[in-house]
C-alpha cells in the first residue's frame, strides 16, 4: 500500500527540479539562472543556497572532485515517510529485476552522489545507508511474493513498538517517578502550573493490559504511541531524541553512538555525500518561511522557567536581517571515518554565522559569560567533529517536528520531564548533545532548587552555548533546497502524500506565500499552476532508474 500510494504520488508530481549548469564546478555558477548571490532582492534561502553552493564547489575542487551534479532529496512526513520511501524503493528494485539488472541499493543509485534528506525522509536515508538489516529487508522484499509493508511492519515496526524488550514494571514505575520529579522541582520554585500529572496505576495498568493482548488488537494509533511512552520512560525522560534513537537501534540496529563518518556504514552508500537538514532558532526575527497569517515568533528562547528564576537566550544577527528559524545541515562524505570534517558548512549562510546569542539570568546579562556567535557553537560541534557526531542525533534534530511548539510555548523550560527539541551545544567529537542534556538534566535536580543556583546554572549553559535545533522543514520540508545548493543539477524527489497531490514543493518557487524558501525565481508558482492542470496522468506509476 505505501508503494501504490508513492507510486501515486509520483505520478502526480511537479516536474522534474533542474538547474543549468556544467558538470564540473557547478556550485553557485550553476544556478547562475535561478541563484544570483550578488541580486539583494534575493530571498535570504537564496543567498545561503548560494553561499554554500560556493563552498561545495571548493571543497569537492580541492579533492579533485566535480560538484554532484545528480542527487534524491526525501521529504520530510514523519512514519508515512519512511513508509512510503521504502516501498517505493523496493517497487524500484523490483523494477530492475523486471528489466535484468541486480535489484540492490549499489544499482538502484549508482548515478546518484549526494542525498538530501529532512525529518522523516531523514529516518530512511539513515537506516538505508547504515543498517545492514534494513538494507537486507528492503533488497529481499523487492524479491519476495510478499507485499513490502509486510516485511516493513515485521522487521522494523514490531521491533521498535515491543514494550516486552528492555522494559519492565520497576524500570516504568522508577523512569516515571524520576519524569514527575523533573516536574515537582521547578514547582517547588514556584512554578505553580494547571497540568495534570499522569496517574502511574493507570498507566502501569494499561502497559499489563497491552501485554496480554494478541497484537492484531491493538489499536494502531493510542497502543502505539502508548508503546513508545512506555518503552522512553524507562530511562526518567520523554524526550525527541530518546525516541529516535530507540526508533533507529530497536528498527535498523543503529547504536545510539553510532557516529555519522563510521567504516561500517553500507558500501553502496560509501563516498556519497548525505545532507540532513535542521532549523536553528535565532530570536529575536521574523518567521521568513511561514505567509503573514501565520506568524508566531519568540523574543526570547526560555532555556529554565519558573515564576521566580528564569534563563534565556535571544540572538542578535550582524546584518539588518533577522530570522527566527535559521536553516542549517548536518553533512559528511559516508564512509570517510570518524575524523572527517563536514564537507559543507553547517550554517547555510554567513548570515547564520553572525548571529551573537545574549544569556539572561532573570533578564539580566550572565555576568562572566564569553561572547559567542552560531559559528562559535556550531563549528567545533558540527564541522570540525562531523565525523563523530550520533548518526541518532542528527537525525532527531532533523526530524523534530514539535520543536518550534516546544520553544515557543517554553514546555521544556518548565519541567524537565518532557523535551520535543533536540537540544545541543558548542561541545567537539560528537559530544554536543550529550552535554546539552546533562545540563538540562542539572536545571530541574533537586541540589539547584536547594541552592538556588540559578547564577552558575545560567553561566554554564551561556559557556556552553546550550541551544535547540528543530526540524528542518520549517525552512524547507523537501530536502530539494540544499540539494540544489550541494551543487545538484538535477534532483530526484521522493515527497509522500497524505491525502492527495503535493503542493510542498511551490514553496521553492518564484510567487509563493513562504518568501524565505524561494530559491528558484522561473518557473513561477502561476505558471507549475497551469502546467500541472493540463498535465495529462498515466494510470501506471513508471520509474527509469
Amino acid at each position: 500500500m505505501a508503494f501504490l500510494r508513492a507510486a501515486v504520488c509520483a505520478a502526480l508530481a511537479w516536474p522534474a527540479v533542474g538547474v543549468q549548469g556544467s558538470e564540473c564546478g557547478v556550485g553557485a555558477k550553476a544556478c547562475s539562472a535561478v541563484l544570483s548571490h550578488e541580486d539583494a532582492s534575493l530571498s535570504f534561502l537564496q543567498r545561503a543556497q548560494a553561499q554554500i553552493g560556493s563552498a561545495a564547489s571548493r571543497t569537492k575542487a580541492a579533492a579533485g572532485k566535480c560538484v554532484a551534479t545528480k542527487a534524491i532529496s526525501m521529504a520530510g512526513g514523519g512514519f508515512l515517510s519512511l513508509a512510503d520511501f521504502t516501498g517505493a524503493v523496493s517497487g524500484l528494485l523490483t523494477g530492475l529485476q523486471a528489466s535484468g539488472q541486480e535489484a540492490n541499493l549499489e544499482t538502484l543509485f549508482a548515478k546518484f552522489d549526494t542525498f538530501s534528506a529532512v525529518s522523516g525522509g531523514s529516518w530512511t536515508t539513515s537506516l538505508l545507508m547504515y543498517s545492514a538489516s534494513f538494507q537486507e529487508m528492503v533488497e529481499a522484499s523487492a524479491q519476495s511474493p510478499n507485499p513490502v509493508g509486510t516485511a516493513f511492519n515485521d522487521d522494523f515496526i514490531h521491533p521498535v513498538l515491543n514494550v516486552q524488550e528492555d522494559t519492565s514494571m520497576a524500570g516504568t514505575a522508577s523512569g516515571l517517578l524520576s519524569c514527575l520529579w523533573k516536574v515537582f522541582v521547578p514547582m517547588s520554585l514556584g512554578q505553580l502550573g494547571s497540568r495534570t500529572d499522569p496517574d502511574p496505576a493507570s498507566l502501569l495498568a494499561e502497559l499489563q493490559r497491552q501485554q496480554q493482548l494478541p497484537s492484531s488488537t491493538m489499536s494502531p494509533w493510542a497502543l502505539q504511541m502508548l508503546a513508545e511512552l512506555l518503552i522512553l520512560i524507562q530511562n526518567g525522560q520523554v524526550s525527541w531524541l530518546g525516541l529516535v534513537q530507540k526508533l533507529l537501534s530497536r528498527g535498523g540496529g543503529i547504536d545510539a553512538a553510532l557516529p555519522m563518518g563510521t567504516k561500517a556504514a553500507n558500501k553502496w552508500a560509501h563516498g556519497k555525500l548525505s545532507i540532513q537538514s535542521a532549523t536553528a532558532v535565532g530570536p529575536a526575527g521574523y518567521d521568513i518561511y511561514s505567509a503573514e497569517d501565520f506568524q508566531d515568533n519568540v523574543t526570547k528562547v526560555q532555556l529554565y522557567s519558573t515564576s521566580k528564576a528564569s534563563i534565556t537566550y535571544s540572538a542578535a544577527p550582524s546584518s539588518t536581517e533577522v530570522h527566527a528559524k535559521i536553516p542549517v545541515m548536518f553533512s559528511i562524505i559516508i564512509g570517510a571515518g570518524e575524523s572527517a570534517k563536514s564537507p559543507l558548512p553547517f550554517c547555510s549562510s554567513t548570515d547564520c554565522n553572525g548571529y551573537t546569542l545574549k544569556y539572561e539570568a532573570n533578564g539580566e546579562a550572565v555576568v562572566g559569560a564569553p561572547t559567542l556567535t552560531f559559528k562559535d557553537i556550531f563549528g567545533p560541534a558540527f564541522e570540525e567533529s562531523a565525523g563523530m557526531v550520533p548518526i541518532s542525533s542528527a537525525i532527531a534534530a532533523s526530524s523534530a517536528f514539535n520543536g518550534w511548539d516546544g520553544v515557543t510555548s517554553a514546555i521544556g523550560a518548565e519541567q524537565g520531564c518532557i523535551s520535543l527539541a533536540a537540544w545541543t551545544t558548542g561541545a567537539k567529537d560528537g559530544k554536543s548533545f550529550v552535554e546539552a542534556d546533562s545540563i538540562r538534566n542539572h536545571f530541574f535536580e533537586e541540589s539547584v532548587a536547594q541552592e538556588g543556583g540559578i547564577q552558575s546554572m545560567a553561566l554554564k549553559a551561556a559557556t556552553a552555548g546550550l541551544n535547540p535545533l528543530i526540524d528542518g522543514g520549517y525552512a524547507d520540508v523537501t530536502g530539494i533546497a540544499n540539494a540544489v545548493a550541494a551543487g545538484a543539477s538535477s534532483v530526484v524527489a521522493f515527497i509522500s502524500c497524505y491525502t492527495g497531490p503535493d503542493f510542498s514543493t511551490l514553496a521553492l518557487f518564484k510567487g509563493t506565500l513562504h518568501p524565505g524558501s524561494r530559491i528558484f525565481n522561473e518557473p513561477s508558482v502561476e505558471d507549475l499552476l497551469e502546467d500541472r492542470s493540463s498535465f495529462r496522468r498515466s494510470s501506471t506509476a513508471r520509474f527509469r532508474p
